[in-house]
């Protein structure tokens, strides 16, 4: 019996054919409670500022850092969305906004959507994607823009001699930057 093409992959991941077929599709976020141990654990390690692990200050009380508050929206992005893409590796942080700071008992919750992707070279296609978490009261404390690279269906099925794209750059597809190191 002969087929049109390549078997279908049973694996369960979204590859970047799939997600360029749902640009604009929502995932949503948590909720996560930030809570005034993590924030201060996290910045002791690796943002040990007075305002994340001080008493007092300008905003009477310790804050999340930015990076825990990034990091807390990377683990949110795994869980719901992530881990079910064939993600080949984090291109870019191209823009990320702390509009508002992060406060212990803060409830975060927020989306992640695919917003473009580039056509594919070398069996992966960059993703150009959009994440935001909010506070309780609907107010936003991150916004970012990110580019990723995943794989394509067609590659899954073969061994990979390099994972380095050629030539995608950029916030643009196929605008090299000279930086493209995948």
């Amino acid at each position: 019996m002969s087929s049109a093409g390549p078997a279908p992959i049973q694996d369960g991941l979204l590859y970047a054919e799939d997600l360029a077929a749902r640009v604009g599709v929502l995932s949503s976020l948590g909720p996560v409670t930030m809570t005034e141990s993590e924030i201060r654990a996290f910045a002791q390690r690796w943002d040990p500022l007075p305002i994340h692990v001080g008493d007092g200050g300008p905003f009477g009380g310790v804050i999340a850092s930015g990076l825990h508050t990034f990091a807390v929206f990377q683990r949110l992005a795994v869980d719901a969305a992530y881990s079910s893409w064939a993600v080949v590796a984090g291109r870019a942080i191209r823009e990320m906004v702390l509009p508002r700071p992060v406060f212990p008992g803060d409830v975060l919750t927020g989306w992640v959507r695919v917003n473009g992707a580039c056509p594919p070279r070398n069996g992966m296609a960059k993703l150009e994607v959009e994440g935001r978490l909010e506070n309780q009261h609907g107010k936003t404390v991150l916004t970012l823009r990110l580019e990723s690279y995943v794989s394509t269906a067609r590659a899954s099925r073969h061994r990979w001699s390099s994972l380095q794209p050629s030539g995608s750059g950029g916030s643009t597809c196929g605008q090299a930057t000279g930086d493209d190191h995948g």
